[in-house]
């Protein structure tokens, strides 16, 4: 036996007793309706038969159900957010005049287009890339584009030189 247990345990205590009277009680949606209740189980049992039929209750709440879904929905176009298909990649072109537009050079977009070409359109996490042209901007922002690297590249071979350390390729 142990002593203050009841004490020291309150929570266990009460879902044994919660437990006892057949669990956790049901969540009610914002209409005041459990699961059951909200149309997504539409037998009502009647009898000790067991047989059912559908209620006239339960096809409202169905209805309710089915016009809250339609409603999410339209909220989601509503909001803006891309539908999931097939993701079509830009022409070399269409980059290119895309990076043109935005102050980048042919060069970096002819490069940076053959990058995102031989990696099938995914980054280097190898998430795939679903907006390329804002990816393209952020590369820019923080100097992620071929010419920034190559410029990071011989700025440290330049400074190895006047250092008179030795240069390791």
């Amino acid at each position: 036996m142990a002593h203050g247990f009841e004490e020291r345990n309150p929570q266990l205590v009460a879902n044994w007793n919660n437990g006892k009277k057949g669990g956790r009680p049901k969540t009610r949606d914002y209409l005041g309706l459990t699961q059951n209740e909200n149309g997504f189980n539409k037998i009502k049992p009647e009898g000790k038969g067991g047989e059912g039929k559908v209620g006239k209750d339960n096809r409202e709440h169905a209805a309710h159900a089915a016009t809250n879904v339609a409603l999410s929905e339209a909220t989601k176009k509503a909001k803006g957010r891309r539908q999931s298909g097939a993701f079509q990649p830009p022409t070399l072109e269409a980059f290119i005049d895309y990076g043109i537009s935005k102050g980048i050079g042919e060069q970096d977009c002819r490069e940076q287009f053959d990058i995102w070409e031989a990696g099938v359109w995914k980054d280097g996490n190898g998430t795939p890339i679903r907006n390329w042209e804002q990816k393209l901007l952020t590369f820019q922002k923080i100097g992620n584009l071929p010419s920034h690297k190559r410029a990071s590249i011989n700025r440290g071979r330049q400074d190895d030189a006047q250092e008179g350390k030795p240069h390791l390729i």
